[in-house]
């Protein structure tokens, strides 16, 4: 489980993450970069998910909230559809219990800006509440 980062050139910053592929993040990361080791090529990703998390290599590394979203709307789905005749008050507490955890699993550990925070907590816990409706 060895992770490391390597600064390459002053534009470039790469993730060497479990030594199975390379993330260029930065404004020049389209450069094609090789690297070997033990003479077989490291590949070159945009894409990768970590702990659950998937994360996008642009200019700066940001999280794919679309997979979050999805996960806490089947969640969400499933918890509903399951307790189509209990009472609201179960359902609430169904989805606060089940559902929440899917959506601040992330926000303590990665820096998030205030207008994608805004987008997974006030938008997707109100969308989660009103399919109930």
């Amino acid at each position: 489980m060895t992770s490391f980062s390597i600064l390459i050139k002053p534009w470039f910053y790469c993730f060497i993450v479990y030594c199975g592929f390379i993330v260029v993040v930065g404004a020049h990361r389209n450069n094609a970069i090789t690297l070997y080791l033990n003479n077989q090529l490291i590949p070159c990703v945009n894409k990768f998910k970590y702990l659950g998390i998937n994360f996008i290599a642009k200019r700066t590394l940001t999280v794919d909230t679309a997979s979050i979203k999805r996960k806490f709307y089947a969640a969400c789905n499933s918890v509903l559809v399951s307790g189509k005749y209990s009472s609201e008050i179960v359902q609430v507490e169904l989805i606060k219990s089940y559902c929440l955890p899917i959506l601040v699993y992330s926000l303590g550990a990665l820096e998030m800006n205030a207008s994608l925070i805004q987008e997974l907590m006030s938008v997707c816990w109100n969308n989660g509440f009103r399919k109930k409706n």
